[in-house]
């Protein structure tokens, strides 16, 4: 027996500081794309976004409509903002009018993004709550806060939460230590997903400059936490072994950028392997994707991460650190490789295990975990049964 199609309601209460999000804009967004794979579930499927100015438009079948604040309103959150910073002004900004059109088209299920959006969040579970509809809501980053009245605040919105969905369950752990979570409001569900088609390898190639055996690719910002001095000397070994083998630095900020260059010149026979470039244009990632092996990242965390999906869609097998996301994109390791923290001599054991013959065995099953478990359209589907599952419980 086929399920009956559901009211879905889409909740997204915040916008950073320096967008000014446009209709036209939301279409290829991900709440744009989300919506439109929900709609194309056959469900009725409306998305409210807070944002400086009002807009609505059509995404594959959804409606999604920008909800703004009074002028009143945002310059009272800005000077809040100012007196004490925390995300952005639009944290301090509440979203009435946004709730108020909720309530007023009664969802059978809502979905709100940011488990830290605590006064939004906070509306959006009441008006779920008054619609008896459930509540989902998805982390996007972030920890238990230093102050007790925050952490009241944050527990009171996570009682109204029929589920919190996490990349990993194991990112819920300090939500539950400190007691906003239960155990039992602990859900899975990736955060986002991208839309990605990868090209031929010649031509990927051809485009972007990119060779070696195997041509690796180290992608994002040289900062701390991306710990990118592992991965250096971690393909510093992959070299020893593999004559052929080049790395391909694409920095998205300078960070860390003399001090990765200058562990470059100083691992004899590195020079020339490690070429640094600016950060390639976001419309044409692809083709960096395409062209390479492996992608070598060694993050000491991540909530999620839209390399990782990227590389997996375009058959471009993961060596990464085994971090909780980590973990969730490549099936606990079963597709691309996973090492431990902190460790380039296992990193380049990981490496060095996915050979030609393994890469090609592999680049198909990337693809296919990209397809089955991280597209728009496995999201919605794991959306669709958190929300199933949550009024079976009977849960508002």
């Amino acid at each position: 027996m086929t399920a009956a199609p559901l009211r879905l309601a889409l909740v997204v209460p915040f916008y950073e500081p320096d967008a000014d999000v446009a209709p036209r804009s939301l279409q290829g967004s991900a709440l744009g794309e989300l919506a439109a794979a929900l709609a194309a579930r056959g469900h009725t499927v409306r998305a409210w976004q807070l944002a400086r100015r009002a807009g609505t438009v059509a995404a594959g079948g959804a409606t999604i409509e920008l909800v703004p604040s009074s002028a009143l309103l945002r310059q009272a959150a800005a000077m809040v903002f100012r007196r004490a910073p925390r995300y952005g002004p639009a944290y301090f900004e509440p979203a009435w009018r946004l709730n108020a059109a909720l309530a007023q088209w009664s969802p059978q299920a809502v979905h709100s993004a940011g488990l830290t959006m605590d006064l939004n969040l906070g509306l959006t579970g009441r008006t779920a709550a008054r619609s008896a509809a459930p509540l989902l809501v998805h982390f996007h980053g972030g920890l238990p806060a230093a102050d007790a009245f925050t952490n009241r605040l944050r527990r009171a919105n996570a009682r109204r939460a029929a589920r919190v969905l996490f990349t990993h369950p194991e990112q819920a752990a300090p939500w539950v230590d400190t007691g906003i979570l239960r155990p039992d409001h602990v859900g899975q569900a990736f955060e986002t997903s991208v839309r990605i088609t990868p090209l031929p390898r010649a031509l990927a190639r051809a485009r972007t400059g990119i060779d070696g055996d195997p041509a690796c690719l180290m992608l994002g910002r040289l900062e701390a936490v991306k710990d990118p001095v592992t991965t250096l000397a971690g393909f510093a070994l992959i070299a020893e072994r593999r004559p052929l083998a080049r790395l391909h630095v694409y920095a998205l900020t300078e960070a860390l950028r003399r001090e990765c260059e200058a562990l470059v010149a100083a691992i004899p026979g590195l020079a020339g392997r490690v070429s640094f470039r600016p950060a390639w244009p976001r419309e044409r990632m692809a083709e960096l994707y395409s062209a390479a092996d492996l992608l070598l990242q060694s993050s000491r965390r991540e909530w999620s991460s839209l390399t990782v999906m990227e590389a997996l869609a375009c058959g471009c097998l993961p060596v990464l650190s085994s971090i909780p996301a980590f973990r969730a994109f490549t099936d606990e390791g079963r597709v691309g490789a996973l090492f431990p923290m902190g460790r380039p001599e296992l990193l380049a054991d990981a490496a060095l295990r996915l050979g030609p013959l393994e890469r090609r065995t592999q680049a198909p099953l990337a693809t296919r975990r990209f397809q089955e478990a991280l597209s728009f359209e496995a999201l919605a589907e794991r959306i669709e049964a958190e929300a199933r599952g949550a009024m079976r419980r009977g849960q508002p």
